[in-house]
């Protein structure tokens, strides 16, 4: 990493600290604490101004970075995640501004021990259930991977889709107001509109027969975009509000704290402390779905419940059955 770069990297830092406690930063301590120029300093803000982060300069005070800048940015993510008690040391987190998908990026990193968090600020070739691939745009989402080293039974490790889906679920409505309701097993949405999609895999050890790392993708919807024709009327956005109440960073640093404390060196998943929100919230209960299983013929059933496995449980005409996989879509 260049000086420059460091240096830039350092000034946001300090700014997002600073912003934490709602207090602005002088330039004279920030040149003291990086051993620049105080001109140095006002050069880095500049460039940062120009880059989009909004940043007030107070006279006789200082500098505040605003709460509402909504450029991704990891030290403004990691300021939040600090505030919430994760310390730095915990997670490995990196702001990337492209990739293909978070997930595969993921597959390429050399692990040790720490969970990971990778976010792109555009996705090229996001992959979704089943192998589908699609491209989420600049600017208006959030696409996010955790991964961890799972240290729980691997009989639990099915339940962790449905687990990062209330955390999901839980932060989005806390965060935006907004009311919304998860999809079995892995989508929420707002109304009937598709606004997030979660894919769990898995990097297995052919000798110990046990999963590795643990990868949780992440895609939301949040800002006003442009979806491709092919999605018009499926697929929706957080808000649709030119002015949001909140920022990308916020729901970030929120949704990493929440699947870092709940999967993070966790020895048993305790599946009952979600079990009752995801079923409070799953909307397509007490209706009727089209089931598609893989290999077999689409058929209609009317959804009972979730059982404390996650699996749905639907009646046919015939018997009452449980999937532990497979999709479902509302029969309108």
């Amino acid at each position: 990493m260049n000086s420059s770069i460091s240096t830039r990297k350092k000034i946001l830092a300090y700014l997002a600290d600073a912003r934490t406690q709602g207090v602005p930063v002088s330039g004279a301590a920030l040149a003291s604490a990086l051993g620049i120029s105080r001109n140095a300093v006002w050069k880095v803000i500049h460039s940062l101004q120009e880059e989009g982060y909004d940043i007030q300069s107070i006279q006789s005070k200082g500098y505040l970075l605003s709460s509402s800048t909504d450029i991704l940015s990891e030290e403004l993510i990691r300021g939040d995640l600090s505030a919430s008690g994760i310390p730095e040391n915990e997670l490995l987190l990196q702001v990337l501004d492209s990739v293909d998908s978070t997930n595969n990026y993921c597959r390429t990193l050399d692990y040790g021990d720490p969970a990971t968090a990778i976010l792109a600020d555009r996705q090229t070739g996001g992959r979704g259930r089943y192998g589908r691939t699609f491209e989420s745009p600049k600017g208006t989402g959030i696409y996010l991977t955790y991964s961890f080293r799972p240290y729980f039974p691997l009989s639990q490790v099915t339940h962790v889709t449905s687990i990062a889906a209330v955390l999901t679920h839980r932060v989005l409505e806390k965060i935006s107001g907004e009311t919304l309701g998860i999809k079995w097993v892995n989508d929420i949405y707002k109304g009937n509109l598709k606004i997030c999609g979660i894919l769990t895999e898995g990097l297995g050890s052919l000798e110990s027969g046990n999963f590795e790392r643990v990868i949780v993708g992440i895609g939301i919807n949040c800002l006003k975009g442009s979806f491709p024709a092919e999605l018009a009327g499926k697929a929706g956005s957080l808000t649709d509000s030119d002015h949001p109440s909140f920022t990308r960073n916020q729901i970030a640093a929120e949704l990493i704290a929440e699947l870092h404390r709940a999967l993070n060196e966790q020895s048993q998943l305790d599946t009952s402390r979600y079990l009752e929100e995801y079923r409070k919230n799953c909307f397509i209960i007490g209706r009727n779905v089209t089931v598609s299983e893989t290999g077999k013929e689409p058929y209609t059933a009317y959804v009972e419940g979730v059982d404390p496995e996650f699996r749905l449980q639907v009646k046919t005409p015939e018997e009452h059955r449980l999937l532990s996989g497979g999709e479902v879509s509302l029969k309108l």
